[in-house]
């Protein structure tokens, strides 16, 4: 299938990291593959079956300046709340302590490594990270590939006073993981967005519950679903501090 998709139309590449999500919203997945010392990939989904790779004329195929670069993870998300999924690409030229950036909703971020403590700023070669709700208390852990020695758990122990909702999502018509389907989630003025990934930084796999930070909201205004087959479910009025699953055409699934 690769040859009849037009995969293969970019030649022989370092490829480390795929993911798959929408990256134009045109409701159709597209591929993104991290390189290293080779151009990255983005294969626009045609609709048809087929893809086309639009790397250069993206701009995320090869640095500012035109050189090949060493990616090995990639990061998924809407850092600027324009509704538009977004791609962070680490690269390495000498190997530092691991980093920590705050979003600082301005569309800039701030370095914040030294307030996260010692689990952050011991030095480690580490390759990957996962995502997650590990204990399930409302906010988010990360468990971080390390080479040649066991993963590091980073919990989370400062907690901000802010609310938050996690949500789980149930497909019927659509895969039952969800993948690929996208979430909005209403605020007041703020729209904040979320698609369901198969894969998160290099060899690395995240929680496919997504998870909302609300500020000093205590209920969220509106949940927007759209799945993989098309269908597009919204609710309306949800408290915040909690996890929920929602099903398919069904709503909120009770337990």
């Amino acid at each position: 299938m690769s040859a009849k998709a037009g995969i293969l139309k970019a030649g022989r590449r370092y490829g480390l990291t795929a993911v798959a999500f929408d990256y134009n919203n045109d409701g159709w997945p597209d591929l993104f593959v991290a390189c290293d010392s080779t151009p990255n990939l983005l294969y626009r989904n045609n609709r048809d079956g087929t893809f086309t790779e639009v790397g250069m004329e993206s701009g995320c195929a090869v640095s500012g300046d035109g050189q090949e670069e060493a990616n090995m993870g990639v990061g998924v998300g809407d850092y600027d709340g324009d509704g538009f999924l977004d791609l962070f690409l680490p690269h390495f030229s000498s190997d530092t302590p691991r980093v920590v950036y705050r979003n600082l909703g301005n569309g800039s971020f701030e370095e914040v490594s030294n307030l996260c403590g010692e689990p952050v700023l011991e030095p480690h070669s580490s390759r990957g990270c996962a995502f997650g709700d590990f204990n399930n208390d409302g906010s988010v852990e990360v468990l971080v590939l390390n080479m040649s020695e066991p993963p590091s758990l980073l919990l989370h122990q400062k907690h901000s006073g802010h609310h938050w909702l996690s949500i789980k999502l149930l497909g019927t018509r659509s895969n039952w993981s969800a993948i690929g389907a996208r979430l909005a989630v209403t605020t007041g003025e703020r729209r904040q967005v979320r698609e369901v990934l198969s894969a998160s930084s290099y060899i690395s796999q995240s929680d496919l519950r997504q998870h909302f930070g609300l500020g000093q909201a205590k209920k969220v205004d509106q949940i927007e679903v759209r799945w993989p087959s098309g269908r597009v479910d919204r609710l309306k009025d949800i408290d915040a501090d909690q996890f929920i699953a929602i099903e398919e055409e069904r709503g909120i699934r009770t337990t």
